[in-house]
């Protein structure tokens, strides 16, 4: 199995940067996305995943969590509570904290969990969705004052034109959009079930979208002023993770 080398981080020594993943939607790839955030970053320093949706049983993060057959490479909690939420930047000994949030309308928790450094929205090609994103977008994410970013999401292989095509639009219209568009693959629900993160595996057909998360969180540690970009693989072994090698906890403050 090709292997990114792990990295044991030291606790980080301040504030955490926090990025909340918000979508306003179920079913747009939001915890997919989530979660190749957090593990990403966390090949770059000690990173926390906070799943704000512990109703969402099947295709959570946690789950995805769960169902890892390496040693993961952050730590994950669950928390619902907008108050705790809202004070996440007084959690020390992380470096980057990244929030999965509810896609129903729980204005309170999504505002609470808008309060970081970057919001990343998700946004489909699909014309019911994506109305239902923008008006998510719209309500909570502009009023918020706070920085965010759309990503093009779950973009089918026939679709690339439309892409480039919604890409300049919210251009034009000053939305900020990532350059990368995140490709819908089979690979994603593939390595979701094999256990493996889709930028872990050695299946060739995993190549794209594992390129497309690198290039989304390089991207995205740019846009935060980090100087750090994401390792890129190669060959070593990693043995199947085990309970103890994780960390799961509800968040204190």
């Amino acid at each position: 199995m090709t292997q990114v080398e792990r990295v044991e981080h030291p606790p980080w020594d301040g504030e955490p940067i926090i990025i909340s993943v918000f979508g306003g939607k179920g079913g747009i790839g939001k915890s997919t996305l989530a979660f190749l955030i957090a593990w990403l970053l966390g090949l770059v320093g000690r990173t926390l995943l906070v799943d704000a949706d512990e109703l969402q049983k099947e295709g959570g993060t946690k789950e995805l969590y769960d169902l890892l057959e390496v040693d993961p490479s952050f730590d994950i909690a669950t928390e619902e509570d907008p108050k705790k939420l809202a004070g996440l930047r007084r959690i020390r000994g992380y470096r980057f904290i990244v929030i999965d949030n509810a896609p129903h309308r729980d204005k309170k928790k999504l505002e609470a969990s808008c309060d970081g450094d970057l919001i990343v929205v998700p946004l489909t090609l699909d014309h019911l969705e994506a109305k239902a994103i923008m008006s998510s977008l719209r309500e909570i994410v502009i009023p918020s004052g706070r920085p965010y970013r759309v990503v093009i999401n779950r973009v089918e292989a026939n679709r690339k034109s439309k892409a480039r095509r919604t890409h300049d639009s919210l251009d034009l219209v000053k939305i900020p959009v990532f350059k990368t568009h995140v490709r819908e693959l089979a690979a994603h629900q593939d390595a979701g079930a094999s256990g493996i993160p889709v930028t872990e595996g050695t299946n060739r057909t995993w190549e794209r979208p594992a390129e497309d998360a690198r290039n989304l969180v390089d991207e995205l540690l740019a846009v935060l002023g980090q100087p750090d970009r994401v390792p890129r693989p190669r060959p070593a072994v990693v043995p199947k993770a085990t309970t103890s090698a994780r960390t799961s906890r509800k968040v204190t403050s």
